[in-house]
């Protein structure tokens, strides 16, 4: 009908630190599955992906609490 209508909702407290530890774990545990280069001026990875969602799965299974 086209009226306004207030609506409210809590907020999620998210913490996302640990796909960071996530991701220094697995360049910490296989060096081969990480590539580094420039792209441009930048810094970037190349990961190899199947690799990666393997090693993930298994980290936060047992890191996450």
């Amino acid at each position: 009908d086209g009226s306004r209508e207030w609506i409210e909702w809590e907020d999620i407290d998210l913490d996302d630190q640990d796909f960071t530890d996530c991701g220094m774990a697995f360049e910490r545990e296989q060096p081969d599955a990480v590539n580094t280069g420039r792209v441009g001026v930048g810094h970037a990875k190349l990961l190899d992906q199947p690799s990666l969602v393997a090693f993930g799965a298994e980290w936060f299974e047992t890191t996450r609490e």
